[in-house]
């Protein structure tokens, strides 16, 4: 009776199943990094946008491949790896499709960018001196937060619009619970107006956005101003 080969776990059913995780680690915490630096910032938003193309379509295509190689060749092992593979990217791709279409809704109109539980809408700059920019911030971080500051500044540093929201709030806004700051709470949208001088060449360059915050259940404006983060993100009008 000849001897039984041990059974090899198949090579393509091991990466299916890596390269789901690591599509599903990276849309589940990079987008969640607090930054300082604009530097840093586009390298994860590139590493978040490259990683949605190549990780879930190189993932799909190995795990189906692997199932195939198990199903031809009995030495082979690791069909329950490829299906996990298989399975945590169509999860997390319905799960973002839902996410985004759902709850974030289209928005034709969005013109600026920002990480992931922060969303801007109706971005739009009129030049003059003074001049204003104007949009809205939605939340979606599951926690509210309080701004302390925006800047906003052109590619070539023309235009800088600053707003020290711990001193000066939204028209209509009161403070929250004593905090200095412009309160949003999670999962609700605010319109904010900055006035500054916009020269009318700066409206159709890049603008870098940073926007400095804490989140809401901190109790006073020294621990806000001692936990707040700093989050960068860029417009185009």
């Amino acid at each position: 009776m000849p001897n039984k080969q041990p059974l090899k776990i198949s090579v393509l059913a091991i990466l299916s199943l890596i390269f789901a995780l690591i599509f599903s680690i990276i849309w589940s915490v990079f987008p969640f990094i607090s930054i300082t630096s604009p530097t840093i910032g586009l390298l994860i938003n590139l590493a978040i946008g490259l990683s949605f193309p190549f990780f879930p379509i190189a993932g799909l295509v190995l795990g189906v491949i692997a199932l195939f190689n198990i199903k031809k060749n009995p030495s082979l092992k690791g069909r329950g790896l490829a299906i996990s593979g298989i399975v945590i990217i169509i999860i997390f791709i319905l799960i973002l499709v839902f996410y985004y279409g759902v709850f974030t809704g289209p928005q034709p109109r969005m013109k600026c960018v920002l990480p992931m539980g922060f969303y801007c809408s109706d971005f739009s700059v009129v030049s003059g001196d003074p001049g204003y920019i104007n949009f809205k911030i939605e939340i979606g971080m599951g926690v509210g937060i309080i701004i302390r500051e925006i800047n906003i500044t052109s590619s070539t540093n023309e235009t800088n619009c600053y707003i020290d929201l711990t001193k000066e709030l939204p028209g209509g806004h009161e403070t929250y619970n004593n905090l200095d700051g412009w309160h949003i709470p999670n999962g609700e949208k605010d319109n904010i107006k900055i006035i500054c001088n916009i020269n009318s060449s700066e409206r159709k360059k890049v603008m870098d956005i940073f926007i400095s915050y804490c989140e809401d259940d901190v109790t006073s404006n020294e621990e806000c101003k001692k936990s707040s983060h700093t989050v960068w993100g860029e417009a185009i009008d």
